[in-house]
């Protein structure tokens, strides 16, 4: 014991000695025990300003986290919004193109028709004209107005015919993409062209 620091032997049969020993002992044990219990308190002192720096950092990420959902959804129903105003406007914009398309339509048929009850008037006229007349030259004159005439009502209703044809093929087309515009998923527009743009596109219109 004596080696190791201590002021004597614990086999001594002194009293006082071994009282001695004991107490050097116990403020050994004591100041290692302190040392290890401050030591101890360090880390602790440590850990808990590393938590509380933790929770800080995960406040403000959470922070962030509403911030980002916030902006997030206002960009959504932003985009929305405006997605519904566009669908709108498309949707007017057809109903306009659709209407004008019918009444293009119906003008043409009535010019159509118009036309062809002229003609009719027109032939009634030459037929009771060249009953009345006698004569050879007559007649051959009145013929081949007649010709003329007939020749210049049948190119006209030709034109008539292909006009009447564009103009239904412009509106089933356009009833096409009204009905593809109505059935699109979230009512979003059909990537291809609209009535309009083929009207555009096509210059025999």
């Amino acid at each position: 014991m004596v080696t190791f620091g201590f002021p004597a032997s614990l086999f001594s049969n002194d009293p006082v000695s071994i009282s001695r020993t004991c107490n050097c002992m116990y403020i050994e044990f004591r100041e290692c025990a302190n040392e290890q219990r401050q030591r101890q308190q360090s880390n602790i002192a440590r850990l808990e300003a590393k938590v509380e720096k933790l929770e800080a950092q995960l406040q403000q990420k959470d922070r962030e986290i509403a911030t980002i959902t916030r902006t997030a959804e206002s960009c959504q129903v932003s985009a929305e919004t405006q997605v519904k105003a566009q669908q709108i406007h498309e949707m007017k914009k057809k109903e306009k193109d659709y209407i004008k398309l019918q009444e293009k339509l119906n003008q043409v048929l009535m010019e159509k028709k118009n036309e062809s009850r002229s003609g009719m008037e027109i032939m009634n006229l030459l037929q009771k004209e060249g009953m009345q007349r006698g004569t050879w030259n007559g007649k051959k004159t009145d013929t081949h107005l007649y010709k003329k005439i007939v020749d210049a009502y049948e190119a006209k209703n030709q034109e008539l015919m292909a006009d009447n044809t564009n103009l239904r093929a412009l509106l089933r087309s356009m009833q096409t993409d009204m009905h593809d515009f109505l059935n699109a998923p979230n009512g979003s527009a059909n990537p291809s062209l609209s009535g309009s743009e083929r009207r555009e596109a096509d210059p025999s219109q």
